[in-house]
């Protein structure tokens, strides 16, 4: 892409983004927003460009990611954004079958369900995020290195971006962000829009791990921030892999975490 048009992009990115803040009527949703704009600018000065006007540094931490101790949630990376107003899209695809030896994972087995079914993310998929992300553990809180926040549930949600899904799907989500069927629904939820950004499970699940903005379309073991673990989705991925083959899951990856 020609820096003009980045730049194009992320004006437009910051002008939606900060009327977006402005016109937020509660403290989490502000924040969202605001983190958003901030880290928009730290990644501008990155790349080398001049930031857009509007584009201030944020008084609000960074929002924490969903990876454990690991990166923060971010804009995305490109020209083209999701509309943050709209619900999140109607599912394009089967959720697949569920593995028979869930282990661990056995007791959500009806909310694994139930999400795919209604964000039309495999079943397994959801099953691999959620064993690599607490396995199984549903009061599991880390606190994320990051940014000092915390990430919660079996899906390691942080409170900024299970606001912004349960504002724009009530009808799914409840007020508990750590209740099994609302974290798994809202991590359901958050991974079928990064889908629907990328185009690609691979890149959707390093959205998942590195945020939106550390995205490189073309390689889904690079963070361009350098937020995450390198080999999250080769762990999934390997998860997924015994899932679907009614294997049993192992207590860990064999080859542990690779930071960037």
């Amino acid at each position: 892409m020609k820096v003009d048009s980045q730049v194009s992009g992320w004006e437009s990115f910051v002008a939606d983004r900060t009327e977006r803040r402005d016109a937020a009527t509660d403290d989490a949703t502000r924040q969202h927003f605001e983190a958003e704009l901030e880290q928009a600018r730290i990644t501008l000065q990155a790349m080398g460009l001049e930031a857009p006007q509007g584009t201030t540094p944020a008084e609000t931490p960074q929002p924490s990611a969903t990876e454990a101790n690991e990166p923060t949630e971010q804009p995305f990376n490109d020209a083209q954004f999701i509309d943050y107003d709209a619900k999140s899209p109607q599912p394009t695809s089967g959720s697949g079958e569920l593995s028979e030896n869930l282990g661990n994972l056995e007791p959500y087995r009806e909310e694994i369900l139930a999400a795919a079914e209604a964000t039309g993310v495999p079943a397994n998929l959801l099953a691999a995020v959620i064993w690599d992300e607490s396995k199984g553990i549903a009061s599991a809180g880390t606190i994320n290195g990051e940014n000092g926040l915390t990430d919660a549930g079996l899906m390691q949600l942080n409170p900024q971006t299970y606001a912004d899904l349960r504002s724009r799907n009530p009808e799914l989500l409840g007020s508990d962000a750590t209740d099994p069927q609302n974290n798994i629904m809202a991590g359901a939820l958050y991974l079928q829009e990064q889908h629907t950004q990328f185009g690609d499970w691979d890149l959707a699940l390093r959205a998942y791990n590195s945020g939106p903005l550390s995205v490189d379309p073309s390689d889904h073991t690079i963070s361009t921030t350098g937020f995450g673990t390198q080999n999250y989705v080769e762990k999934v991925n390997f998860y997924q892999g015994l899932l679907d083959q009614g294997q049993a899951l192992p207590d860990g990856f064999p080859g542990g975490n690779q930071y960037y």
